[in-house]
């Protein structure tokens, strides 16, 4: 189903809960880089020198909460 988003890509959002596997906490901020039919947000959380530490699918809510991520960074 699909849900209507307000959100934009290159929107900037914040990560809303604590991912300790990858050292994200709630409340970084990422860019919408993609966005899912069904309304979900693909964010892009990157390092002070720009370079992805990962990708959070993010269903907008509310409340929003994480609902996937994918690893693209250095291990």
């Amino acid at each position: 189903m699909k849900k209507s988003t307000t959100h934009e890509l290159l929107d900037v959002v914040a990560i809303p809960e604590d991912i300790p596997e990858i050292g994200i906490e709630a409340g970084r901020e990422g860019a919408v880089v993609d966005i899912l039919p069904d309304g979900t947000l693909v964010v892009d959380v990157v390092n002070e020198d720009g370079s992805t530490v990962d990708m959070v699918d993010l269903d907008p809510g509310p409340p929003a909460r994480v609902v996937g991520r994918w690893h693209v960074g250095e291990d």
